[in-house]
């Protein structure tokens, strides 16, 4: 069949042939590419949220050294610095609740604000012990106490 055709004809059909192949390749790269972007897109907000999360963890540990080291020696330095990574915790946790659209992570995210919530609930319930403890020291103990060593 390619024997009867003319140089002419041939070298047409040899150019529309590679011209067709181009056009399908042009096609194919482009989508291979969209196809990329979109992927380094979500590799981007994976990582931003890697990051946010990293954040919160790193300020929850902080968050629970506060609450350590107010046991150990309770002052408003450390009670400013539980309201400080308290602070921060709920920023970054609002900041990933914006991008975040799977229900089970959201309900993650929902029950990490509501533990935090509870957490710092029971933190403020021991700092008005500790400062009832110390009323009670320096209104009854040490009052009764000179009492006892005047005798």
């Amino acid at each position: 069949m390619l024997a009867n055709l003319s140089i002419k004809k041939k070298l047409r059909y040899s150019f529309f042939i590679i011209f067709i192949l181009l056009i399908v390749l042009s096609f194919y790269s482009f989508y291979s590419l969209r196809q990329s972007a979109n992927g380094f897109d979500r590799y981007t907000q994976m990582s931003r949220n890697v990051e946010l999360g990293s954040k919160i963890q790193s300020h929850m540990f902080l968050l629970e050294m506060s609450v350590i080291k107010f046991l150990e020696l309770p002052n408003k330095k450390e009670i400013d610095n539980f309201n400080s990574h308290y602070k921060k915790i709920n920023h970054y946790i609002s900041k990933i609740k914006d991008d975040i659209q799977e229900p089970s992570k959201v309900k993650i995210l929902s029950n990490i604000t509501k533990e935090l919530t509870e957490y710092k609930k029971y933190f403020y319930i021991v700092v008005k012990l500790y400062q009832q403890s110390d009323e009670i020291v320096q209104t009854k103990l040490n009052i009764n106490g000179k009492r006892l060593n005047n005798f």
